[in-house]
């Protein structure tokens, strides 16, 4: 039974369009195998909720993907409690998280929502990183990761660019081991190009930020200016068909 609650909840997501689905309920249960082996789990979710947000579920559920005989959405290659996660954020507008290593598991499920094409999911994980300021914990440790797995052109390759630029560059005593500079070749590639070739000329330091704990060379943080990504999580939104930010509640929230 849908309540008007979830009806509630999902409306920010959905946006202006699904006036009729909202109308009409949610859709009929569908089944998502998720995991393989001993690692394995099953969700029932609402069919028309996530086919009207995921370009992914929309093409798994048509009849040229779905063979006759199944009655379930096969995710063999993802983690369930990923897709747990995925599931919240669906049906609340919200997720759960434990604290312990909590930048890769928010890198995991905006890699989990890239795939699944949900941006607005996307979206609410960047400003989760951001406004938390996990953000700055983005490390070399974590670029494997969002390299192997995420295109180039992604949002949150991006914030990580701009992230290492704005916070690494000053810190000294940590030398990266020489494989883990190898592995991580494409991405430091990105941080000279940040540094060289792109606009900052429109950014404002953040007066309420103190770099001196940062021990950046304030001349040249300050002649080099990269985005901002403590304040403006927007900038790295990739927002979709949807006209308002999908997260604004959130950040006007966390502001508060």
């Amino acid at each position: 039974m849908t309540t008007l609650n979830t009806i509630n909840a999902v409306r920010c997501r959905l946006g202006r369009g699904h006036e009729k689905l909202l109308l009409h309920g949610l859709g009929e249960p569908i089944k998502v195998v998720v995991g393989i082996g001993d690692h394995v789990k099953t969700f029932h979710v609402h069919k028309d909720l996530f086919c009207s947000i995921s370009p992914y579920f929309e093409a798994a559920c048509s009849p040229e993907w779905m063979n006759s005989g199944d009655d379930f959405i096969p995710l063999p290659a993802d983690d369930p409690e990923l897709f747990e996660l995925c599931v919240q954020w669906m049906y609340t507008g919200n997720f759960q998280y434990y604290e312990e290593d909590c930048v890769e598991t928010l890198i995991r499920l905006f890699i989990l929502a890239d795939k699944l094409q949900i941006n607005a999911l996307q979206d609410r994980v960047i400003s989760e990183l951001v406004h938390s300021g996990l953000h700055r914990n983005i490390n070399l440790s974590h670029i494997p990761l969002l390299y192997e797995n995420l295109p180039d052109g992604s949002r949150l390759r991006d914030l990580a660019v701009d992230s290492y630029v704005v916070f690494e560059r000053g810190r000294h005593d940590q030398k990266p081991d020489p494989e883990l500079l190898k592995a991580c070749a494409e991405f430091l590639y990105d941080v000279s190009v940040s540094y060289s070739t792109r606009a900052w000329n429109t950014w404002d330091a953040d007066d309420d930020v103190d770099y001196s704990e940062f021990n950046i060379d304030e001349d040249l943080m300050f002649n080099r200016k990269p985005k901002d990504p403590m304040t403006k999580a927007c900038w790295y939104h990739v927002h979709g068909t949807i006209g308002d930010c999908p997260t604004k509640d959130l950040i006007e929230g966390l502001r508060a």
